[in-house]
C-alpha cells in the first residue's frame, strides 16, 4: 500500500497538532514557566543547566535574538525569577542568573519515553534519521528560496558567544537530541 504525499503530509500535520495540544495542556495546567520548550520556561530550564550565562550566550543557546531574549528576561526579572548583573571582567556584558525563586520553579516536560515507547529500537533510530532528512531538506529549501536578507539574517545569528570550554561544557550537559545523536558523539 502506497501512501500519497498529501496523505503523509496530513498525518504529519496531525502529529504536529497533537504535540502542540499536549504542550498547551502543560502550559494551561502548570503555567507558562513549567513549559521547558517555550518562552520564559525555556529560559529558566536553560539557566537551571547553565547556572549563569551572558545574554549573548543565552540567546545563542536558545536560538533567539538578543532583543527577544531581553524582553523575556525583563518579564522574568520583574517576577523575581532572574537577576542580571554586569560581568566583573567586562561591565558591558550582562550575566543572567536564576534567583532562589527561579530555582524553585517546578517544570514539566513531555516525556520522550512515553511518546516514543511505541517504537522498537530499530524503528526509533529509523525515525530519527527520517526527521534528520526532513529537517535538512527544509533547511535546504529555505536556503534556496529565501531572499538575500532572510539568508543574511539566518547566517548572522550569534555564533561565537561562548568560549570553546564553555560551549563544550554546555553541550556535555544537554540531553541527547531528539533529532539524531548528540553533536559530541
Amino acid at each position: 500500500m502506497s501512501v500519497s504525499d498529501e496523505d503523509l503530509f496530513i498525518k504529519f500535520r496531525q502529529l504536529q497538532w497533537l504535540l502542540a495540544r499536549k504542550q498547551f495542556q502543560t502550559t494551561v495546567s502548570d503555567g507558562p514557566l513549567a513549559d521547558t520548550t517555550r518562552g520564559q520556561g525555556r529560559v529558566i530550564a536553560t539557566l537551571k543547566r547553565q547556572q549563569e550565562a551572558s545574554t549573548k550566550s543565552l540567546a545563542f543557546l536558545l536560538r533567539i535574538s538578543v532583543p527577544s531574549l531581553n524582553e523575556l528576561l525583563s518579564k522574568l526579572e520583574k517576577g523575581g525569577y532572574v537577576s542580571r548583573t554586569p560581568s566583573p571582567k567586562d561591565r558591558r556584558v550582562m550575566i543572567v542568573r536564576l534567583t532562589d525563586k527561579g530555582k524553585q520553579v517546578e517544570q514539566n516536560q513531555v516525556d520522550p519515553i512515553d511518546i516514543f515507547s511505541i517504537f522498537t529500537p530499530e524503528e526509533h533510530d529509523d525515525f530519527a534519521q527520517y526527521l534528520d532528512r526532513l529537517a535538512q531538506a527544509l533547511e535546504a529549501d529555505f536556503e534556496a528560496n529565501a531572499t538575500p536578507s532572510e539568508q543574511a539574517d539566518w547566517r548572522n545569528r550569534p555564533r561565537q558567544p561562548m568560549s570553546a570550554e564553555e560551549l563544550d561544557q554546555m553541550i556535555a550537559n544537554l540531553p541527547k537530541s531528539s533529532f539524531g545523536s548528540n553533536p559530541t558523539s
